[in-house]
């Protein structure tokens, strides 16, 4: 066979991988945040790749560029290895195209965790535990029901449906993840899904993107196994090695590389929920990518109740994150001059105030939402640098603080030096108060924070060395949230 036939799943797994990094598209957060922020930000990102491919894969069948599949649906083992897919998420901090792509962006959690994936899935798709998924799936049986079996053809089926969803989506407030806005992510995901189907059916493959396939051959490959290079084999292997080929490459466009290293305890957290991931999905006979973006276009049914059970899993641990910080024991809640209580990150928000010692009161409920409903929005600019003399940008968080815990919806755009605000790894003077740590707080009661582009290269700062959850922002963005805002103010 021509190589040049399986290099095609090189360029499609990179050109995701790209796409990906860029939009800091990954489902892990995308389905969690739903939960956590009322952040839907990635969740329309994958509703626009959905919709544009139910417009125009059909019709690629249909003119005979390539032959439908249908991902396979064994309910039961849909629905265990879903939600436990979805509910290991949570230690990988990824979904499975996740944890490859983030590989490639110097993410070390996550190369871990693509490790655990690749040894569950193998063991229970190829290794001495595929009699345990094959019990499982014989609990309920294989359905073999296809939409086509309705009698209609499958464009009469997907294509109003997805013209529906795409205006719906397109009517929506636009907004960043990443680098992008999810409508340009959104679009461009499902565009290389659209063409990964022909340039598969060249290889005698005849289904669009997945994950697990490739990462299973890949592990055959090392062991010395032979794999095949037609079908399912050596066009799966390269897809998935060049999702972190794109990352790779789109990080290094951001600027330079810095590996990202947790602690012990969460490189076992990252390999014990690769493990989940690769067994869930083997459960599943599929994940986040084979089912979720190739196969609910195609209206399988084995991929809807597959995404709703990852959905649920993921929503789960949502759920646990927000009970543990509503049950964690209430401690002397510190507050501003005004006794209004800010975040537990705000500790020393009041050691300025030489006034009578603040009112203690509960700490504010938000919990991360990103939006409430019918509130007020401010945005704020910080253009100084932490740590000066005027001390602007601790106000300016200070204020922030005070916002949110009036129950106003935030965001904060770092112009200027003011990305410096942003920054990984402070090291504050003695005696002040550590603003990496208190923007982190804040972030986590539902503050959305964007840096400049332009500022951050004139700084010769890279989005990986900014605090995890900041964007990159542009006059663009900026001119969209004080559109939508009721207030601004610059710091």
């Amino acid at each position: 066979m021509n190589i040049a036939i399986l290099v095609g799943g090189l360029l499609i797994g990179a050109t995701y991988g790209y796409i990906a990094q860029r939009g800091a598209f990954c489902l892990n957060s995308g389905f969690r945040f739903v939960v956590t922020r009322r952040d839907f930000t990635k969740v329309k990102a994958l509703g626009v790749a959905l919709a544009v491919q139910m417009i125009a894969v059909p019709v690629l069948f249909a003119a005979g560029l390539a032959h439908p599949t249908f991902p396979a649906f064994f309910p039961v083992g849909a629905i265990l290895g879903g939600l436990l897919f979805g509910a290991a998420m949570y230690w990988t901090v990824g979904c499975a195209a996740g944890v490859w792509f983030k590989s490639g962006a110097g993410s070390v959690g996550a190369m871990v965790a693509t490790v655990g994936m690749a040894l569950g899935a193998t063991a229970f798709e190829a290794g001495p535990l595929r009699g345990v998924r094959d019990a499982i799936h014989n609990l309920g049986g294989a359905v073999s029901f296809e939409p086509t079996a309705l009698g209609v053809p499958l464009w009469a089926l997907t294509v109003p449906i997805g013209l529906v969803l795409l205006v719906l989506l397109w009517r929506t407030q636009s907004s960043t993840a990443g680098a992008w806005t999810w409508r340009r992510t959104g679009l461009l995901l499902g565009l290389v899904g659209i063409v990964a189907w022909p340039l598969s059916m060249l290889a005698g493959r005849d289904f669009g993107m997945a994950a697990v396939p490739g990462t299973v051959e890949a592990v055959k490959f090392v062991s010395g196994n032979p794999v095949s290079l037609r079908g399912f084999g050596g066009w799966d292997i390269l897809f998935v090695f060049g999702l972190p080929l794109g990352a790779f490459i789109a990080a290094r466009r951001e600027g330079t590389i810095t590996a990202s290293v947790p602690n012990a305890t969460g490189l076992m957290k990252a390999l014990v929920g690769g493990v989940g991931l690769g067994v869930g999905a083997s459960l599943a006979a599929g994940c986040t990518v084979g089912h979720g973006l190739t196969g609910i276009p195609l209206l399988a049914p084995g991929s809807i109740v597959t995404m709703v059970a990852i959905f649920a899993g993921s929503a789960l641990t949502g759920f646990y994150t927000l009970t543990r910080e509503r049950n964690a024991p209430q401690v002397a809640q510190p507050t501003d001059c005004s006794g209004v209580p800010f975040p537990r990150g705000a500790k020393n928000l009041s050691s300025s105030c030489g006034d009578s010692p603040a009112v203690v009161k509960p700490a504010p409920q938000n919990n991360g939402a990103a939006t409430n409903p019918g509130a007020k929005t401010i945005t704020i600019i910080i253009q100084n640098p932490p740590y000066k003399g005027d001390n602007k940008a601790w106000h300016g968080l200070r204020f922030a603080g005070a916002s949110i815990a009036e129950g106003m919806n935030v965001h904060v755009h770092l112009l200027d030096d003011g990305v410096e605000v942003g920054k990984r790894g402070q090291k504050p003077p003695d005696g002040a108060v550590n603003l990496e740590e208190l923007l982190k707080e804040l972030m986590e009661y539902g503050l959305e924070v964007n840096a400049c582009g332009l500022a951050l290269d004139g700084c010769k700062l890279t989005e990986s060395e900014m605090i995890s959850g900041i964007n990159r922002g542009s006059m663009k963005t900026l001119a969209s949230w004080v559109n939508s805002s009721d207030l601004l103010v610059t710091f």
